[in-house]
């Protein structure tokens, strides 16, 4: 007798630019330096519910490594959008990171915190 099977629902994703399909949408907030890390959480934390994640990277200095994970987790097939947080004294290549991430077709924003005003102003802002 033959076995009988059960439809299988279609499954809802997101279609990226280079035609990589993701499961997810996720925004994430990457912080580019560990002096950033505390902005990146306090931005996303009234957001986790909705798809929010905080990633980055804790070096302070150029970092080939670092730069081919971010640009990789930035544009990773789940991620639909990235906002960048710098200190703004380190030495990651924020720049090119954002060009790769708008590239990508994500929308892309970077803020930087000594040029925002501070903690409390890059919080409010993010």
């Amino acid at each position: 007798m033959a076995e009988m099977s059960a439809p299988v629902p279609a499954m809802r994703g997101w279609l990226r630019q280079d035609g990589r399909k993701g499961i997810r949408n996720t925004v994430a907030v990457a912080y580019l330096v560990e002096c950033a890390h505390h902005v990146c959480r306090e931005i996303a934390w009234p957001l986790r519910e909705e798809g929010v994640h905080v990633i980055g990277f804790p070096g302070c200095f150029p970092n080939a490594y670092a730069q081919r994970m971010m640009e990789a987790l930035c544009t990773h097939p789940n991620v639909g959008a990235v906002l960048l947080v710098s200190l703004g004294c380190e030495s990651f290549n924020k720049y090119k990171l954002e060009q790769v991430v708008r590239d990508s077709g994500r929308p892309v924003r970077t803020l930087t915190i000594q040029a925002t005003g501070g903690t409390r102003a890059s919080i409010a802002e993010g």
